[in-house]
């Protein structure tokens, strides 16, 4: 006659399957190996910053001769490698920087919001820095070539902007290996 007499639900706890949920979502966007992201993430979320016309600084990271490391210590060692490179990389970068390993021995990172050549040339001093101290941690001497171009100033689109540092990391490659290179050397 219009008046409630009960109500039949059930209450249940899901903290455990968002918990396993966000956790899938983690490893699909994680490399496995540097604990970096893997290659279409981090792509994805550099497209989006550049398609908001936010300014950034990609670098384009390789280490120099990691075949040969393979080669003589073995893909085990080939792997610590890798995983110090990430760590590497985790440590002279700033925490919202995109980082991510995007093939083989090669890795991005994306500095957002920043246009600045200094900041840029001190980065890629500090992470080559690092690498100098791979002995340490047991692994053979490691270097690598930094290629580094600027948006909007060399690419407005993330295409053109990886085509521009991989370039540069190629002229790093062909000047002699363990150094950076900008896209351009005088800013337009």
């Amino acid at each position: 006659k219009g008046t409630l007499l009960r109500v039949i639900g059930r209450i249940q706890d899901i903290e455990e399957q968002i918990q396993q949920e966000e956790h899938l979502l983690t490893i699909s966007r994680t490399d496995r190996l540097t604990g970096l992201l893997n290659k279409s993430y981090v792509e994805e979320k550099i497209r989006e910053k550049i398609e908001r016309g936010e300014k950034g600084i990609l670098f384009v990271i390789d280490i120099d001769d990691f075949k040969q490391i393979n080669d003589i210590h073995g893909h085990a060692v080939g792997d610590a490698a890798l995983r110090y490179m990430g760590e590497c990389i985790r440590q002279t970068f700033r925490t919202e920087d995109m980082k991510g390993r995007i093939g083989g021995d090669e890795m991005i990172v994306y500095l957002y919001g920043l246009d600045n050549r200094q900041i840029a040339q001190k980065k890629a001093r500090q992470l080559m820095a690092q690498f100098s101290y791979a002995c340490e941690h047991g692994l053979p001497s490691l270097s690598a070539s930094v290629g580094i171009a600027f948006c909007p100033e060399d690419a407005d689109n993330y295409r053109e902007l990886f085509e521009a540092a991989d370039d540069a990391m190629y002229m790093a490659k062909h000047a002699g290996k363990h150094q950076y290179q900008f896209y351009r050397e005088d800013p337009v």
